[in-house]
């Protein structure tokens, strides 16, 4: 299995989200995304799947240098682990 991720700006403003840093808290303007996975079967090539959705949130954490001096003003929402899991795990056999 091979999946390929693209993301793009959805045009939805998710808002103003806050982050402490080393020098105090940081305000930083995050916009919506939207994710494609496409997934291949390695051995034919073929594409098995397409899944889109959705990132509409403030990004949990966000590591910084220099005291938070390297803090954007502005950055788009990002997938979770979770999220990949949930579009993954139905491909994937495992065994115990």
């Amino acid at each position: 299995m091979l999946a390929c991720i693209t993301g793009t700006k959805s045009g939805k403003r998710v808002g103003t989200c806050r982050y402490k840093t080393d020098s105090g808290t940081k305000r930083v303007r995050v916009d919506g995304q939207r994710f494609t996975i496409d997934i291949f079967a390695l051995n034919t090539g073929a594409r098995v799947a397409r899944k889109t959705f959705e990132a509409n949130f403030c990004p949990p954490g966000l590591v910084t240098l220099n005291g938070g001096a390297d803090v954007p003003g502005q950055m788009l929402s990002t997938m979770t682990v979770d999220d990949r899991a949930a579009i993954l795990d139905p491909y994937v056999e495992r065994t115990a």
